[in-house]
């Protein structure tokens, strides 16, 4: 993943990184396993938010709109 890449090259020019130390390494995996649980966090939020909506309803009017 280039995002992995991304991360690892920042930390490195922070100096986090350095030849003998590597507990500040980002890999694909780790960021796969924060990305699935900020996913699960959010759809359960979500899940509750829409449970209290009854229905999206329309009045029928129709509107002009811009159309290039």
């Amino acid at each position: 993943m280039a995002s992995a890449a991304v991360a690892d090259a920042a930390l490195k020019g922070a100096d986090l990184i350095m030849d003998l130390d590597k507990t500040y390494i980002i890999d694909k995996n780790k960021l796969r396993r924060e990305r699935e649980k900020y996913k699960s966090i959010i759809a359960k939020e979500e899940a509750v938010f829409y449970k209290f909506i009854d229905g999206i309803y329309n009045d029928g009017r129709k509107d002009a709109t811009y159309n290039d």
